[in-house]
């Protein structure tokens, strides 16, 4: 079985709840939690003690194709999304030791 991501345009994300407490950072290790605010209150707001996923952050063109420049622009932040491609961590529990396919979930129609 082949497994991939796409790549939308964006910056690799790893996105941590832990409480009240919401980061996303960038491989460099940048904080991108203020300018990614969309994201940030979205995982705010899920019913979840601690979290942690591996994704992209990327914003949207008025078509819906990917827009990384509007992403790096001064409001382009604050409608960015997150396409999350591992389930890393999960209410305490360590999920990495799992094989990627447990990680991911069931398959969708047309995946």
């Amino acid at each position: 079985m082949w497994l991939h991501e796409i790549k939308h345009d964006g910056y690799r994300i790893v996105a941590c709840k832990s409480g009240d407490q919401v980061r996303l950072w960038s491989r460099n290790g940048r904080d991108w939690s203020r300018e990614f605010l969309a994201v940030t209150e979205a995982l705010s707001a899920l019913n979840v003690a601690d979290i942690v996923l591996d994704g992209e952050a990327m914003a949207h063109c008025k078509e819906g194709l990917p827009d990384f420049r509007g992403l790096r622009s001064s409001d382009g932040g604050a409608g960015a999304c997150l396409f999350a491609f591992d389930l890393l961590r999960l209410n305490g529990e360590d999920l990495r030791p799992l094989p990627f396919e447990e990680r991911r979930g069931p398959p969708t129609k047309g995946s």
